[in-house]
């Protein structure tokens, strides 16, 4: 079945090479456009139109037709300039055009009455700075915005991905990350996954899980040309709303390079919120770029052909962090228990007497075991008191990577162009174990491979082929062969150790080895093949195209602690009332044991193709259409280790496992939900009023390999208009409407994994008449007990996806006015508007109906929907979203070292996805659990990280003064030193907060009555578990008159529901169904999600440099540039618990948004 799908992947590839009657995607290639007209404002046609690469040197040819118009198309970024000849008319040079990616750039010319003697040379640096033939919303940052804007990526404490740098472009909302946590970003109202990010036109999204960009898997900032954003009416050759474009560089006609290095240090930093201290760091970053023509001489001169870019950058952060264990002492490992305090015997389960306090005999095997112990070095080492520390060390946690990029071109005359990058990075964090074993590397490989060629038949028929690869592995390494040392030390009855790792010991007042799986591999795998056709033919720019995606992820698969290895805890101190001589003597009181066969392997191929069109309806309007066409073939899994469950079957539901694989699924599971077994519907007697569960594998379920369906006639059309209503191209109205089919990748089979495989089984270790009833080298003994062989109604299944699977799709309408106002200068007033179907959420299908009289907790099991199991999570695509917005953009584009953006944002964004208590962008897989599978609107609300209001500005501005600039351009080379050579840089923002819900823990109480709320301590773990909403008093203000930081919200604006008596800051045990608590009210709490509004951001970032002239190709640049410069407090999100005494207080301060605490960075640069 897989080869037959590949096989016809290669198929496609094929006849998209050699036959010029398709194909496209992901294209980063731009066009310039115009109409040559003469000074009455009529067509000039059979002007002849050259189009030169001001870099490279490379050149085109046109003639303008019938209405006067050329164009040329399938252009590199990057500076133009355009000859127009015509017989009665001087000839017109339009310099200085700057073309970014996948810009329409139009240059429309007026010729004067001359002779093809004389020329006439305008300077066309203000062309294109307002959009006019494409209805698209887009924006970039340069270069040299990469490189200069104060967002300290470069040194940063979590090394140097350039991906922070697109929360700072119009239309772009980051998410409020946690330290630690990576942020997301959402374009135009849409949630992160809705977005794709790529470089040079090659996805870089994570296969594996959450559908969000591989932050490691781009090139260095130093190989950065543009970075791009697009986020409104993307054509039909783009899949998803959002999409994010970096664009590499490439070599000139001159060699040009650099040296480079960035520092930072906690010197330049400010100290963390609340902290009395700074963290020490010391970052930094160094490398060297070099491109140009590639020339070997007297053999071969590539000027004006050949090309090559590349960069090596390095990163080096040492770092430490402090730990502290508890010890055994050196007398401990060898027997001798006389120095332990309040330790009186240790009994020998043995003979049943005691053994001699400094004589306890030692296991072998235990033996090899006390390597991983350290000795005490701190108090007094002879002496072991339980819980106080007695060991302190310093452990590595440095972070250092190592990263090249390097890209070649190759021009062909005018006919084709063909180049290829590769990009290689490996960032290595390192983390540390407990007690004597090594830190672990969590190394992180990024391979990223791209060639492309494009090829013109004719000037208005051109083929672009592009396939390219993004690897990604991470995981974690280790120095120790835990697999070679746990095959010597003796134990037996392990199994199947194909991965590096180590036995746990669990200890209670010692600290644990609990390193366990020493190597971890996580690996997304994605090729992409694509071609393109374009087609000019009169008014009409037509693309044609496919985009083929091979995608694997590899994840690990475990199920309780060492898994393999197994996990022996000694906490009870069963046999000698020590934990530590009960583990000297090989007895543990429990064992814990499962066999993983293999880790989890997601495959999937999608597909995708589309045509458009671009009419030129007349020289004021164009016109855009598309279709697009997309399917995605759920991943599948070659090794079984998935499982689903159909809930269409009544009362038992239906269980699904993969063909072939049933020898995976544990039979000890099967039983606890009543199975009618093994591929089998029916023959097991009914429970509880529900027959048996059928356990079917995918083929007797009529289901592909992926245990779910998958939509195959998902068409998404778009339309678009550009409309220049006084001629010109000073005012542009834009608009239209387009439909996209949103991409979901690994969370969602992640979830399948395991489901119906895990298997761990407990072995208690009894005294028997002849001692333990298994000493080490035995691992256990009988038996033992599944952790699955529970009773009916507490069966788990977490978690199953929907059979009839539907991909989400959204609906994105704009309407904008644009209006050049002159002197690079734009203006751009625009609504956007998008809703989104089919979104996935997280019910459990288990949940019971409302209920006034009796909680979930005391209903009999006949009352739930399925009565022999418990919890049943899912994911089921059902949900929806809503967002609506206005937007500013004034802006100057990149003239005379000066470039500016500041966008203001007025959004509304309403969804049903998020789950209660939401405190980020909800992920593909959806957003927390679900409230109520009943009806997803009891989570309907204000989606989390979309602000109501947000003002975002950048800066970069060479300031006018010195050596060939406006002022001072003939000061000598002194005064040109001192005043000359100064750029400042800056971001701003200004924004109000995320959207907060307030909750009462789960566990609490469950005034629904549906089980939503309550946990496993009322209920065997069968229901919710869930944050529940609470009540709004009426008439009381959630804002309290004094708010501060401790004050944020007014605790009396809100209640438990249901219980008139309640106190603030207690549980809320409405619907818990224990003596004494109310009774539940079937309803839900009515304080809507994200009814409250958290602590906004305010910032200004700011970047200060210097060139000094050296020769004249050299020179130096030196620079600092800081973070929240002011160190503005933007504080974090408080406590939105009612049952917690600390409701409304904040402790933390947010780090999102460069708004953090006050972080600096110098850097030197030597260029030529």
């Amino acid at each position: 079945m897989r080869f037959k799908s590949l096989s016809l992947c290669l198929f496609l590839v094929l006849c998209a090479i050699f036959f010029p009657s398709q194909v496209f995607a992901q294209s980063t290639q731009g066009t310039i456009l115009g109409v040559v007209k003469d000074s009455t404002g009529a067509s000039v046609p059979n002007a002849s139109v050259k189009l030169t690469g001001v870099d490279t040197g490379v050149t085109k040819s046109d003639i303008s037709d019938s209405s006067g118009a050329y164009q040329f198309s399938n252009l590199s970024a990057g500076l133009y300039s355009v000859e127009i000849t015509a017989q009665g008319f001087s000839v017109q040079r339009l310099e200085n055009l700057r073309l970014t990616a996948r810009q329409e750039l139009r240059a429309d010319s007026t010729l004067t009455t001359g002779n093809v003697s004389q020329e006439v040379s305008v300077n066309a640096s203000d062309a294109g700075t307002i959009q006019t033939d494409s209805p698209s919303i887009d924006a970039s940052l340069s270069s040299v915005a990469v490189r200069d804007l104060p967002a300290n990526y470069r040194a940063s404490q979590s090394g140097t991905s350039p991906l922070s740098m697109i929360q700072t472009l119009p239309g772009v909302q980051a998410d409020t990350a946690a330290p630690g946590k990576t942020a997301a970003y959402s374009v135009q109202g849409g949630l992160p996954f809705q977005t794709e990010v790529s470089v040079d036109g090659i996805t870089t999204q994570s296969a594996t899980g959450g559908n969000s960009p591989l932050s490691n898997a781009f090139p260095s900032g130093e190989s950065i040309s543009e970075l791009r954003v697009d986020g409104v009416l993307n054509a039909a050759e783009f899949g998803q709303p959002g999409e994010v474009t970096t664009i590499t560089k490439s070599g000139t006609n001159k060699l040009h390079g650099s040296l480079f290095w960035y520092h930072q240090d906690a010197s330049l930093n400010a100290k963390d919120y609340g902290a009395l201290s700074k963290a020490h760091l010391v970052t930094n970053d160094y490398g060297a770029t070099v491109g140009g023509p590639v020339v070997v001489p007297h053999l071969y001169n590539g000027h004006d052909r050949t090309f090559f870019f590349g960069t090596y950058e390095g990163y080096r952060s040492p770092r430490t962090t402090s730990v502290q264990y508890y010890v055994p002492t050196a007398a401990m490992k060898n027997g001798d228990f006389s120095h332990v305090a309040g330790l009186t015997s240790l009994h020998n389960p043995f003979t049943g007497g005691n053994y001699a306090l400094s004589a306890v005999p030692i296991n072998p095997v235990a033996q090899k075991f006390l390597q991983f112990f350290p000795d005490p070095n701190i108090g007094d080492t002879s002496t072991y008191t339980p819980g106080v520390f007695n060991y302190s060390t310093n452990k590595d946690t440095s972070l250092f990577s190592n990263q090249f990029d390097v890209r070649g071109d190759q021009y062909f005359g005018q006919k084709a162009l063909v180049f290829a990058r590769f990009t290689w990075k490996n960032y290595e964090p390192h983390t540390p174990n407990s007690l004597l074993v090594p830190s672990t590397t969590n190394s992180v490989q990024d391979r990223i491979f791209l060639v492309a060629g494009n090829y013109n038949f004719t000037s208005n028929l051109i083929n672009e082929f592009r396939y390219g690869f993004t690897f990604d592995t991470s995981g974690n390494t280790n120095s120790l062969d835990g697999k070679a040392f746990t095959q010597s030390s003796g134990l037996t009855g392990l199994q199947n150790l194909f991965y590096n790792g180590l036995p746990e010991l669990d200890f209670n007042y010692l600290t644990s080895l609990n390193a366990d799986r020493l190597s971890s591999t996580t690996k997304s795998r994605m090729h992409v093949f694509t071609d393109n056709l374009s087609w000019v033919k009169g008014r009409h720019t037509m693309k044609f195209g496919v985009d083929i995606r091979r995608i694997e992820a590899l994840t690990p698969l475990g199920f309780n602690g060492a898994d393999n290895y197994g996990t022996f805890n000694y906490s009870p101190a069963t046999f000698t009332g020590s934990e530590f001589a009960d583990f000297l003597i090989g007895t543990p009181s429990t064992t814990f044991y499962d066999v993983v066969q293999s880790d989890n392997d997601g495959k999937t191929l999608h597909y995708h193709a589309y045509a458009q069109d671009q009419w030129r309806a007349s020289d004021n309007l164009t016109l855009s259409f598309g279709l697009r066409y997309e399917f995605h073939p759920a991943y599948h899994d070659p090794s079984g280790n998935i499982g689903n469950f159909d809930p269409s079957v009544a009362k038992s539901g239906r269980v699904v496992f993969p063909a072939g694989k049933g020898s995976l699924v544990s039979t000890d599971y099967l039983a606890s939900f009543d199975s009618c077994g093994l591929g089998q519907t029916t023959g097991v007697p009914t429970q509880n009023g529900a027959p048996c569960t059928p356990t079917v594998d995918n083929v007797q379920a009529g289901l592909p390999d992926g245990l779910r369906t998958a939509i195959k006639t998902r068409f998404a059309p778009r339309f678009g208009f550009a409309y220049r209503p006084f001629g010109g191209n000073r005012t542009v109205i834009r608009g239209g409407y387009g439909l996209y089919n949103i991409t979901l990748l690994g969370s969602n089979f992640y979830s399948l994994t395991g489901t119906l495989q895990a298997n761990t089984v407990q072995y208690a270790n009894l005294q028997t008449a002849t001692g333990p009833s298994y000493v080490w080298p035995s691992i256990f003994a009988g038996s033992g007990t599944s952790s699955s062989s529970v009773g009916y109604g507490q069966a788990y299944f977490g978690t199953a996806n929907d059979i009839h699977w539907k991909d989400p799709y959204s609906n994105q309408f704009s309407l904008s006015i644009d209006r050049d106002l002159g002197n690079s200068y734009g203006l751009r007033v625009s609504y956007i508007g998008m809703t989104t179907r089919h979104l996935v959420w997280a019910p459990n299908l288990n949940d019971l109906p409302y209920s006034t009289t009796t909680s979930a907790a005391n209903q009999p099991l006949s009352a739930r929907p399925f009565p022999n199991w418990g919890t049943i999570n899912t994911r089921s695509t059902g949900a929806d979203s809503n967002y609506q917005s206005g937007q500013v953009n004034f802006f100057h584009h990149l003239k005379d070292g000066f470039t500016f953006d500041t966008t203001y944002t007025l959004a509304k964004n309403l969804s049903d996805n998020q789950g209660p208590n939401s405190s980020s962008f909800a992920s593909e897989s959806g957003g927390s659990r679900a409230s109520f599978a009943g009806d997803p609107n009891v989570d309907f609300g204000q989606v989390y990280g979309s602000r109501r209001h947000r003002w975002s500005t950048t800066l970069v501005y060479a300031l006018p003064f010195g050596r060939g600039r406006q002022f001072g351009g003939k000061m000598n080379r002194f005064a040109d030193a001192a005043v000359g050579g100064w750029q400042v840089s800056g971001i701003s923002l200004l924004q109000t907060g995320p959207f907060l819900s307030p909750y009462f823990s789960s566990g609490e109480g469950d005034p629904s009555g549906t089980g939503s709320g309550l946990n496993s301590a009322n209920n065997g773990a069968a229901l919710g578990s869930r944050s529940q909403l609470v009540d709004r008093v009426r008439g009381v203000s959630a804002t309290p008159t004094l708010r501060t930081a401790l004050n944020w919200f007014n605790k009396a604006a809100f209640t438990c529901p249901g219980d008139p008596n309640w106190v603030a800051g207690t549980p809320c045990h409405t619907g818990r169904g224990q003596a004494g608590d109310p009774a539940p009210i079937g309803r839900f709490g009515n304080a809507q999600n994200g009814s409250l509004v958290g602590p906004g951001t305010v910032n200004l970032s700011l970047g200060l440099n210097k060139v000094f002239t050296l020769t004249d190709r050299i020179s130096l640049r030196a620079e600092g540039t800081f973070t929240n410069v002011l160190n503005h407090t933007n504080l974090g999100n408080p406590n939105m618990d009612i049952s917690s005494s600390a409701f409304g207080q904040i402790t933390a301060a947010s780090t999102a948004d460069f708004g953090g605490p006050r972080t600096g960075q110098v850097s030197m640069r030597v260029q030529f």
